[in-house]
């Protein structure tokens, strides 16, 4: 089994899965030939009860199209940690083994109970400057019991990869992606920033807060203290992504970024659209998935916006025509 970013084999079908709190979002898209990829189907399944979560994904795939496809699983944001490392100078065949030193401070448990896979920056700016790379860390024990799951739900499992791998594969189907594009994603209570160019991730960065602040605004909409949680939950957000944006700009020889795309618009979005947009010199706008394929009519926005990780898994090793 592949582990997180490494690239498959193209085919002419792709099935991601992932997971969520709440729930497991599942998607189907076909790859025509000389043709922008389909989107067949997103399914959402909520799983109150962790004992019947792998009962129903079953069920799932066994009443849709979905078991003929081996699958990208995309873990959750809480099954791993990604870290910033400088790259130490070795050869890439010996890359991993020398990260895995470099990070075993830097873990909650013992370097001996993780699992351990990376990628790199592309290296542009001073030559003074060591190479970045990021280290995706999960420990065995959290893998096993993933696996294990999929294994009883009957899921053919043909990688694990992380969200920010999803991401990056619909990032780079955007129009602005030679230029450079930022994409933002927020769930409940987590959000991750991406700054893609020309299909190569240049930064990444999770944080801890996510849709669930825009919740609770909403509903103090009209009482006392409206203003100074609304400054907050600007601040926050707004300065994630300024730190991002200057950091791409001071660190590489390139011309700035000067998109973010967020995704997905939810429920909350006329909210948080204007919060980025007041608190950033930069233009905003929502990523529709229409723009970069070929979405099936009765798919509802709303299952394509809890799905959207699934559909970056599912998009994984077909990398779109220039």
């Amino acid at each position: 089994m592949r582990l997180f970013h490494k690239s498959l084999v193209s085919s002419r079908l792709g099935l991601g899965l992932s997971f969520h709190a709440g729930g497991i979002a599942l998607a189907r898209v076909e790859f025509p030939r000389n043709a922008s990829p389909i989107l067949r189907q997103v399914r959402h399944i909520s799983c109150p009860d962790p004992g019947e979560s792998a009962f129903l994904l079953r069920e799932a795939l066994r009443q849709e199209d979905f078991p003929r496809a081996r699958c990208v699983v995309a873990l959750d944001m809480g099954d791993y940690q990604l870290l910033q490392v400088e790259a130490p100078d070795v050869p890439e065949n010996e890359l991993g083994a020398a990260l895995r030193w470099q990070v075993r401070d830097l873990l909650s448990y013992p370097v001996e109970e993780a699992v351990l896979d990376f990628f790199t920056v592309p290296h542009q700016g001073s030559r003074n400057r060591s190479k970045v790379a990021y280290a995706v860390a999960s420990q065995k024990g959290v893998l096993s019991r993933r696996i294990t799951f999929l294994q009883d739900a009957k899921v053919k499992i043909e990688a694990l990869d992380i969200p920010e791998m999803a991401l990056r594969n619909i990032g780079l189907r955007l129009p602005e992606c030679r230029q450079g594009v930022a994409l933002l994603y927020l769930e409940d209570h987590n959000g991750v920033i991406l700054l893609i160019r020309e299909g190569l991730i240049y930064l990444t960065r999770k944080f801890g807060f996510g849709l669930g602040g825009l919740h609770a605004y909403e509903n103090y909409a009209g009482e006392e203290g409206e203003g100074v949680f609304r400054d907050e939950l600007s601040e926050r957000l707004v300065l994630e992504v300024q730190r991002s944006l200057d950091f791409f700009e001071s660190n590489f020889r390139l011309s700035p970024i000067t998109t973010l795309v967020i995704a997905p618009p939810a429920r909350h979005g006329s909210a948080l659209f204007a919060i980025l947009q007041s608190g950033l010199a930069i233009p905003c706008r929502w990523l529709d998935l229409k723009e970069i394929m070929t979405v099936e009519q009765n798919i509802a926005a709303s299952e394509r916006e809890r799905g959207l990780i699934a559909v970056g898994a599912a998009l994984r090793g077909v990398e779109p025509k220039p």
